[in-house]
């Protein structure tokens, strides 16, 4: 039995890591994010207010497997109330869901919608949804503020992500990437 397949999400234009990290820093600095820990929900109702984005949250059922879906040219995205309500109360989990949102919002305008479940035959670097997980590690780890020798108990602690983020992070932070 073999390692299962990444589910992929639509073909978009083709992003390198470095410049999904460049949309990732210039969105924190245009929000004024100084410190390491973002306050997602806060940043949320922030954009709904200056008309950047909205937003719903919606009971759990009406979304099925979808935790969030975004719809980046309408500037509109849905929450499963639970995700919503977790990453309210620091769930990094769900905090890392709702940047991954972001993520599509920001780089996915005028590429369709992506609901993931629609997959094609593209190289990783064109994928919408591999796009937006690496905004979302990005967006809420900021390199600029990972310690020297870090670990990963420390990116947990100073930015509330899981520790399944906090390794992937620190995996491509200590190879240059």
């Amino acid at each position: 039995m073999g390692v299962p397949r990444r589910k992929l999400g639509k073909r978009v234009a083709p992003l390198s890591a470095a410049a999904i990290r460049n949309h990732a820093l210039s969105f924190r600095d245009a929000i004024g994010q100084k410190g390491s820990y973002v306050k997602v929900i806060r940043l949320l109702e922030l954009l709904q207010s200056i008309e950047f984005l909205d937003f719903e949250v919606v009971e759990d059922h009406v979304l099925g497997d979808e935790e969030a879906v975004s719809y980046p040219d309408k500037s509109f995205m849905r929450i499963k109330e639970t995700v919503y309500d977790k990453a309210a109360n620091d769930d990094g989990h769900c905090r890392f869901t709702i940047a991954h949102e972001l993520g599509h919002m920001i780089m996915h305008k005028g590429q369709a919608n992506f609901a993931r479940g629609t997959s094609g035959d593209h190289k990783i670097f064109e994928d919408s949804e591999w796009q937006a997980d690496a905004f979302a590690s990005e967006f809420l780890i900021d390199q600029r503020l990972i310690p020297q020798a870090a670990n990963e108990e420390t990116i947990v602690e100073m930015f509330g992500v899981s520790g399944s983020a906090a390794r992937h992070r620190l995996k491509r932070f200590y190879s240059g990437k």
